[in-house]
C-alpha cells in the first residue's frame, strides 16, 4: 500500500510537472492608492493573504517572476515601489524625483528592464532591474503619458497619453518614438491582444481604437459609453473587457467580431482590470467603492466581491 500510494504521488506529480498544473491558485495583487499599500489575495479563496506598505499613491503594479518581485509605480511620492513577494514586505524604492509622476508600467520580456511613464516629464523611462538604474529615456513629447503596453515580439513599446489623445509608437530597437497615433480624447487603458496582431486603446470621450500592429495603423474605432478606462484581453484573445468608469460596469467585447458580447454591472468605479491566468476569472477594481468584483467569465456573472483598501485601482496576478 504504501508503495503504491508512492507511485500515484509521483505519477500525479510528474503529469503536474508536464501539464503546468498546480494546486498553488496565486495571489490577486492590489495597489490600494488612498492607504499607500499593497493587498496579496488568494486567487482562490479570494482571501486576503497579507499586505504591505507602497510609496504615496500606488496607481499601477506589475510582477518581475524572475526575481519573485512586484513593482509599484507611486504616482505622487515620484517613486517606484521594490516589494519581495516572498517576504511580501516593501523593501525599497527607486527615487524618480526628476521624472515626477510616474504612472504606467512595464517589463521587457526577459525581466531585465522595467519601463514606467513620467507623466510631469511627458517621457517613458528604461530602468535597468540589475542595477535601478536610468538606461534610456524615451520623449513622447504628449501630454498625461499614462499607460504602457509590450507589443508581443518585445521590440514595441505602445504608451497612451491621456492629456494628448493618442497613443505612441516607441520602437526599443531604434531607441525612439516612431509614430503617434491618433487613439481618442482622454485615451488611457491599453493592451495587446494575445497573437500580438492588435492593440486595443480605450478613450475617456467613449470610443476603443483598434491598432493594427503589422503597419502600427488605428483601423477601427468601437462606441463604449460610461468613460470607458482600462481594457484587458482574456488569455485565449477571444475577448475584451473594457472597464467603463462612470456607468459602473464592464463591456465585454467580441474580439473576433468586435461587439459587445456582455456588459455587467460591477462595484463603484471600476478602474483596474486583471485576468486570472487559467482565463476562468477576470478581477475588477472598484475605486469609488473599494472592492474587487470577481467575474466568472463562462456564466459573464459577478460571483463574489472582495473588500480591498481604500480606492483600489491597479492590479497583477503573482
Amino acid at each position: 500500500m504504501k508503495a503504491t500510494g508512492l507511485f500515484t504521488f509521483v505519477c500525479i506529480f510528474c503529469l503536474c510537472m508536464v501539464c503546468g498544473c498546480s494546486s498553488t491558485p496565486g495571489m490577486l495583487l492590489v495597489a490600494n492608492k488612498s492607504d499607500n499599500t499593497l493587498f496579496l489575495i488568494n486567487g482562490e479563496t479570494f482571501q486576503l493573504v497579507d499586505s504591505t506598505s507602497t510609496g504615496d499613491d500606488p496607481h499601477e503594479t506589475i510582477v518581475l517572476a524572475t526575481q519573485n518581485w512586484a513593482y509599484t509605480a507611486n504616482m505622487q511620492g515620484n517613486s517606484i515601489s521594490v516589494i519581495d513577494l516572498s517576504e511580501r514586505n516593501e523593501l525599497h524604492r527607486i527615487d524618480l524625483t526628476d521624472y515626477g509622476k510616474p504612472h504606467g508600467l512595464a517589463l521587457s520580456k526577459d525581466g531585465t528592464k522595467l519601463y514606467v511613464t513620467s507623466q510631469a516629464t511627458k517621457t517613458v523611462l528604461e530602468i535597468d532591474v540589475a542595477t535601478e538604474e536610468i538606461r534610456r529615456t524615451f520623449k513622447t513629447e504628449q501630454e498625461g503619458t499614462h499607460m504602457l503596453a509590450m507589443g508581443k515580439d518585445g521590440t514595441t513599446l505602445y504608451a497612451a497619453n491621456l492629456g494628448s489623445g493618442n497613443t505612441s509608437v516607441i520602437d526599443l530597437q531604434a531607441g525612439e518614438v516612431v509614430k503617434t497615433l491618433a487613439t481618442g480624447e482622454g485615451s488611457e487603458g491599453i493592451d495587446v491582444r494575445p497573437d500580438g496582431k492588435e492593440v486595443w486603446v480605450t478613450a475617456r470621450s467613449g470610443s476603443v481604437a483598434i491598432i493594427d500592429t503589422e503597419n502600427n495603423e488605428v483601423v477601427e474605432h468601437l462606441a463604449a459609453g460610461g468613460l470607458p478606462i482600462r481594457v484587458k484581453f482574456t488569455p485565449n484573445g477571444k475577448h475584451a473587457l473594457v472597464s467603463c468608469n462612470q456607468a459602473d460596469e464592464v463591456i465585454i467585447f467580441d474580439v473576433a467580431t468586435r461587439q459587445p458580447h456582455e456588459t455587467i454591472k460591477t462595484g463603484k468605479g471600476p478602474v483596474g482590470i486583471q485576468i486570472r491566468p487559467d482565463g476562468k476569472l477576470a478581477f475588477v477594481a472598484n475605486s469609488g467603492g473599494n472592492t474587487v468584483s470577481v467575474i466568472d467569465l463562462e456564466s459573464m456573472t459577478i460571483s463574489e466581491t472582495i473588500p480591498t483598501g481604500k480606492t483600489p485601482d491597479g492590479m497583477a496576478y503573482q
